[in-house]
């Protein structure tokens, strides 16, 4: 989770039900959703899965490098 914080930035949006949280980021063309899970033995949260999506119907997304690129790059249009 820190790892993505520091790349993304925090997300626009969490749902945690245990033992998943989904952050949910958004730019102007896509968005990302990260799926965090929690070790059951060391109880760390760990990224297992992600989905990128088009930021309005209809509209194309260029997969992950892209969306990434994106929000990091809004992000720190945002912050300076």
């Amino acid at each position: 989770e820190d790892a993505a914080i520091e790349i993304f930035g925090s997300p626009h949006f969490v749902i945690r039900q245990q033992p998943a949280a989904r952050w949910h980021y958004v730019s102007r063309t896509c968005t990302l959703d990260l799926f965090f899970f929690e070790d059951i033995e060391t109880r760390a949260r760990r990224l297992l899965a992600f989905d990128v999506g088009a930021a309005r119907p209809g509209a194309n997304t260029d997969g992950l490098n892209a969306c990434a690129t994106s929000i990091r790059t809004e992000r720190h249009d945002r912050t300076g």
